[in-house]
C-alpha cells in the first residue's frame, strides 16, 4: 500500500499570527507533524503544502539536514525525503477548504510524477501532540479493517454537549430537547468530537465524497491530551505547558 502524508501550512491565521512556525520548545509547530510522518514505518511520500516560503523553507530543510553524519538524522527513525508544493494563492484563503488542497496535491504529483497513491493520511500542524506512534497505530487499525474506507481520530467530549443550550433572545433554549437536562452525567450517551490530528482514507473514496467522511468512517480514540488543537493563543500556552511538564 502507497500511503502519502499530506501536511498543509497556509501562513495566514486569524486565531494565532503566523501559527504554523510559531515556535514551541525551540521548534516551529509545523515541525512536530514532520517530524511525526518522517518517523511512521508506514508512510510512503509526505508532501508539505504551502503559500508561504518560510513553511516550503522548514520543510525542504530536513531533507538537508537528514545526511548520513547529522544528528538530525539519528533522531528519524524512517527517513525519507518531503517534498514541498507551493500552494496558489486562491486555494490559501479563510475560506479554502482542506479538500481543495489534497486535489491539488494530487493533481500535483499525478500531473510531475504519474503518481496516485493507495491512500492518504492529513496531518494538520495544529495537533502537535500527536505523535509518530499514534499515526503508525491508526494505519494498522486502518489497513486491518478491510471493510471501512476512512479513519478519523476522535476523544471524548470532556463535557457533554447534550446539556447544551441555545440562547433566543437571551433566554436558555435546550439544544437537544428537555429530555436530557432530566438526566445524571452517567445516563447520557458518550459522544465524540474529531480532533483533527489525524484523517485516513482510501484516495478514491476521498475524491469519491469529497471529504474523508464516509459511509463506513471508523473512530481513533485518542486521549484528550493527545487531542489539543492550536486555535488560539490560549491554546498555544496550554500546549506549551503540557510539553513542558513532559519535559
Amino acid at each position: 500500500m502507497d500511503i502519502l502524508a499530506i501536511i498543509p501550512g497556509r501562513k495566514g491565521s486569524k486565531g494565532v499570527l503566523n501559527k504554523n512556525i510559531q515556535e514551541i520548545n525551540g521548534k516551529p509547530l509545523i515541525s512536530y507533524s514532520i517530524e511525526a510522518a518522517l518517523n511512521s514505518k508506514f508512510i510512503k511520500r509526505i508532501v508539505v503544502s504551502s503559500d508561504s516560503e518560510k513553511i516550503l523553507e522548514i520543510a525542504n530543510g530536513y531533507n538537508v539536514e537528514m545526511g548520513k553524519n547529522s544528528k538530525s538524522a539519528k533522531k528519524i527513525k524512517n527517513p525519507k525525503n518531503i517534498e514541498s508544493i507551493k500552494r496558489p494563492e486562491h486555494l490559501s484563503q479563510d475560506d479554502s477548504t482542506t479538500m481543495d488542497v489534497i486535489k491539488h496535491v494530487l493533481d500535483t504529483l499525478n500531473h510531475e510524477n504519474d503518481y496516485f497513491p493507495d491512500i492518504i493520511i492529513l496531518l494538520q500542524p495544529t495537533s502537535p501532540l500527536r505523535d509518530f506512534n499514534d499515526i503508525d497505530e491508526a494505519i494498522k487499525i486502518f489497513l486491518d479493517e478491510k471493510n471501512v474506507d476512512s479513519l478519523v481520530s476522535v476523544c471524548k467530549f470532556d463535557h457533554n454537549p447534550l446539556w447544551g443550550f441555545k440562547l433566543n433572545n437571551n433566554i436558555l433554549t435546550p439544544a437537544f430537547g428537555e429530555e436530557f437536562l432530566k438526566k445524571r452525567r452517567q445516563e447520557l450517551p458518550d459522544l465524540f468530537l474529531p480532533n483533527g490530528a489525524i484523517f485516513i482514507g482510501k484516495t478514491d473514496k476521498i475524491i469519491e465524497n469529497n471529504s474523508f467522511y464516509a459511509k463506513k468512517t471508523m473512530a481513533f480514540l485518542m486521549s484528550s491530551e493527545k487531542s489539543l488543537d492550536i486555535d488560539t493563543e490560549l491554546d498555544l500556552k496550554i500546549v506549551k505547558c503540557v510539553m513542558n511538564h513532559e519535559k
